[in-house]
C-alpha cells in the first residue's frame, strides 16, 4: 500500500510540473496548460500582439527570460503593439517571472475575465501602460518592477502604468515603477481605476524622470 501512494504522489507532481514550450511569436494560447519560454524571444512585427490568450486556466511562466518587442532606443512607434493580451473572457490566469520589454503595452485583459494574476514581471521601455484590464474581476498585481519610457512615442502619447476600467477586487501591490517622461503635454498616471470597486493600492513607489 505504502509503495502505491508513494508512486501516485510522484506521478502527480511531475503532471503539476509540465510545461508547454513557447519557442517562437506569435503565438495564439486556445487550450488551458502551463505555458513557458526556454529562451529569450524578440517580436519585430507592428499592431499586433506577441502573445494571445483565448482559454480559461492559463499560467504564462518567462521562466526569467526576455520578451522583447520593437521599441527600444532610437526605434519608435506609434503602433499598437502588446506583450501578452486577451480579448476572450474567461477565468484563472497568471503571468509570472520574467521580462517584458519593448512593447507599446505589456499585459491587457479586455472583454470580461475573473482571476487574473501578474507577479514578479519586470517591464522595461514600456510605451503606454504595464497593465490594463476592462469588465475584469479578483486581479492581483504584486512584486513587479515597470519602467515607462514615454519618448518611445513618434509623436506623443499618455500614461497610465495600471489601468483597471470597471473591475472589482483589485488589489496592486509592491511595485516598483519609474517613468520617463516625453514632455510636459503628455500625463502620467500611476494607477488609474474608472467606475472601479473593492480595490487595495499599497506599498508601491512611483518616480517621474522629467
Amino acid at each position: 500500500m505504502g509503495a502505491a501512494i508513494s508512486i501516485a504522489l510522484v506521478s502527480f507532481s511531475a503532471q503539476a510540473e509540465q510545461c508547454n514550450p513557447i519557442t517562437s511569436l506569435p503565438i495564439n494560447i486556445t487550450e488551458p496548460g502551463k505555458y513557458c519560454l526556454q529562451s529569450d524571444l524578440s517580436f519585430t512585427h507592428n499592431n499586433i500582439d506577441a502573445i494571445t490568450i483565448s482559454s480559461s486556466d492559463v499560467t504564462i511562466d518567462l521562466n526569467n527570460w526576455t520578451l522583447s518587442g520593437p521599441y527600444h532606443g532610437s526605434q519608435k512607434g506609434d503602433f499598437y503593439t502588446g506583450a501578452i493580451r486577451s480579448d476572450t473572457s474567461g477565468e484563472n490566469y497568471t503571468i509570472q517571472n520574467g521580462v517584458i520589454s519593448g512593447f507599446r503595452s505589456g499585459i491587457s485583459f479586455y472583454g470580461g475575465h475573473r482571476g487574473i494574476h501578474v507577479e514578479n514581471i519586470t517591464f522595461k521601455d514600456t510605451m503606454s501602460r504595464a497593465f490594463g484590464s476592462e469588465y475584469a474581476s479578483h486581479i492581483t498585481i504584486v512584486n513587479n518592477r515597470v519602467h515607462i519610457n514615454q519618448t518611445l512615442y513618434s509623436s506623443g502619447g499618455d500614461t497610465s502604468v495600471f489601468k483597471v476600467f470597471r473591475g472589482e477586487g483589485i488589489t496592486i501591490k509592491n511595485n516598483n515603477v519609474n517613468v520617463t517622461s516625453g514632455g510636459n503635454d503628455r500625463y502620467v498616471r500611476g494607477v488609474e481605476t474608472l467606475q472601479s470597486s473593492a480595490y487595495i493600492i499599497k506599498d508601491n513607489s512611483f518616480t517621474l524622470f522629467a
